[in-house]
């Protein structure tokens, strides 16, 4: 699982690179964004993969947002 907040003022949109190496996977990941559909990424020689994520900015009224990807 992987946690990303958002400390600014606006939604972000960007692609996050997650270091993969220690969970045991060699070729692919299973990756999905909340609750969503899980989709397939590649990993790198280096077993990382490049994952776009959207983070609101107001996830609650005292704190910026956040997401989460569940990583299998």
């Amino acid at each position: 699982m992987a946690v990303v907040f958002n400390l600014l003022d606006q939604d972000e949109r960007r692609s996050i690179g997650l270091p993969l190496y220690y969970t045991g996977l060699t070729n692919t990941a299973l990756i999905r964004e909340q609750d969503g559909r899980p989709k397939r990424y590649m990993l790198d020689r280096a077993y990382r993969v490049e994952v776009p994520v959207t983070v609101p900015d107001d996830f609650c009224r005292e704190a910026h947002g956040m997401t989460w990807l569940v990583i299998q």
